[in-house]
């Protein structure tokens, strides 16, 4: 059949089912392609989504036209630092602030946590607060949550037997998708099951769809089925360890070498034939390990790594799309007065165990793997961490000096969002001329490292984004003249974090919650 002859519509339906590049390519085949790409409600759709980093989730009622509008009206409020409402949280209520999960801020008061969903009106989230009880007036030790599986998790210290509960998140009730309400740990190999087990910082929890890791102390783990309550694996080092689990399959962990000071992102496959064993890690089964840059001398005093869950899909929601598979993973390397944070894109890890699984060393030099995509970034004169949800971050700019004859220094916070799709997108926009104003290109970070001889060492590492700055009037206090002492980042909203002086001459945490 000669191309004239072929229906736009059949055309539509091919590119639907093409990858972003295909579609790309074709509307430089002729002039037909292009009108058909353009003019397509449902392929500007796909389109646009890759652009932001989401996916396609339930229609909920909505057509694609009007996911179409939801995503350019959530994409405008972002990128326009325009937020549609400011929440405020105070401590006067006797509630203390624990953390964020998806949509959730999560707070405590004495045997309450309450949950405050935060409402997204361009994805159909609505605003509400709830509370599960029987929990101790006093601190908890270690909590997680997946909305996803409405599942709270909670390490409880117990009468000298450590455990952890698995509750439903809307109910309080015991999760009726986990076999076993409470695990006990006693029966972890290397964990005495006692208060000293637990170390000074009391435990940390991290859940993922299928899988929980345990953390009584630095120098252990042990990863459990928490649909089974079964014990896959447990792991004991020399050195403290840091891990989070990518795509309910590799486990990431993040841990030093003490006579090289060298560390490292060891990634191990979940899917592998685990029966509960012990395991040091050194004799661990590793698919790949990747070297992590050399800021100074000597390792790191604290490291951690984070990612975001995808798909946070709140019950009863109408969320017509969600953060892609593609994450950004967060490092952070602590050395006293020398910090970094490293962002590398799963999409960058997944192409290096790719790279082993055809032959390649299994144990790659930073040098290699970081041309893949990634930026170090350098957080010593930060006022907080950079924080990640999705493709998404919040970097603050150092500040060198502070003129003391200001009043008051702004603080200047800018938001990334490192989609390959929307840089591209960016780059034909600002050579067109019609980008959205006020938002700029950024393709390197470099960090000058020192301490390790006489000439510094300059890491110049390049992954791609679209910028913006948040203007710093949006920042600030509405009516005190301070600024945040940290910012966490969602898919739909930020939490800017200030310390607010009492009438009793102390300060205490107040939280302003901006939805997108």
């Amino acid at each position: 059949m000669p191309l004239h002859d072929i229906p736009n519509e059949l055309l539509e339906s091919i590119f639907l089912v093409s990858d972003l590049q295909s579609i790309s390519r074709s509307q430089q085949v002729c002039k037909r392609f292009n009108e058909i790409v353009l003019q397509s409600i449902p392929l500007q759709y796909k389109i646009e989504l890759a652009i932001d980093g989401f996916e396609d989730g339930p229609p909920g009622g909505l057509s694609v036209a009007e996911r179409l509008h939801a995503l350019r009206q959530r994409r405008a409020a972002w990128w326009t630092m325009q937020p549609t409402e400011r929440e405020v949280l105070t401590r006067q209520d006797g509630r203390d602030f624990i953390g964020y999960a998806g949509h959730c801020i999560v707070t405590k008061n004495e045997g309450s946590l309450i949950f405050n969903q935060v409402a997204s009106a361009f994805r159909g989230i609505p605003g509400r607060s709830w509370a599960i009880e029987g929990f101790d007036a006093g601190d908890i030790p270690a909590l997680t949550i997946h909305v996803n599986d409405d599942l709270v998790v909670v390490l409880d210290r117990g009468e000298g037997q450590p455990y952890v509960r698995l509750l439903s998140m809307s109910t309080g009730l015991s999760h009726p998708g986990a076999a076993e309400p409470r695990i006990p740990l006693s029966a972890v190999p290397g964990f005495e099951g006692n208060e000293e087990a637990m170390g000074t910082g009391g435990g940390s929890l991290n859940v993922s769809d299928t899988h929980l890791g345990v953390q009584l102390h630095m120098h252990g783990l042990s990863i459990y089925n928490w649909k089974t309550a079964k014990l896959l694996l447990n792991i004991t080092a020399d050195v403290d360890l840091s891990r989070t689990v990518m795509r309910d399959r590799y486990l990431l962990l993040v841990h030093s070498e003490m006579d090289t000071a060298i560390s490292y992102l060891t990634i191990v496959d979940l899917h592998g034939p685990y029966g509960g064993e012990t395991v040091q890690l050194s004799d661990l089964k590793m698919v790949c390990q990747l070297e992590l840059p050399k800021v100074t001398k000597g390792v790191p005093s604290c490291a951690s790594i984070r990612r975001c869950h995808p798909k946070v899909i709140p019950s009863g929601a109408r969320v017509p799309f969600h953060v892609s598979t593609d994450q950004i993973v967060k490092i952070e390397l602590l050395y006293g007065v020398r910090e970094a944070v490293i962002l590398i894109p799963e999409s960058t890890i997944l192409r290096c165990i790719s790279d082993v699984g055809r032959g390649g060393d299994s144990r790659i030099p930073f040098h290699q793997w970081e041309q893949k995509g990634c930026r170090v970034v350098d957080t010593s004169d930060m006022r907080f961490l950079p924080d990640v949800d999705g493709l998404t971050a919040i970097i603050v700019r150092p500040h060198d000096a502070v003129d003391t004859r200001m009043v008051h220094t702004p603080i200047q916070v800018d938001l990334f969002n490192f989609s390959p799709i929307g840089v591209r997108k960016l780059l034909c926009d600002l050579e067109a001329g019609v980008a959205t104003p006020g938002v700029m290109h950024s393709d390197t970070s470099v960090y000058v490292c020192r301490g390790l001889g006489v000439i510094p060492e300059i890491y110049e590492t390049t992954l791609p984004a679209r910028r913006v700055e948040i203007p710093p009037q949006l920042l600030l206090h509405p009516t005190l003249d301070i600024d945040p002492v940290d910012v966490h980042l969602a898919t739909d909203f930020m939490v800017l974090v200030y310390m607010v002086p009492t009438a009793n001459f102390e300060l205490e945490k107040e939280l302003h919650i901006l939805s997108f």
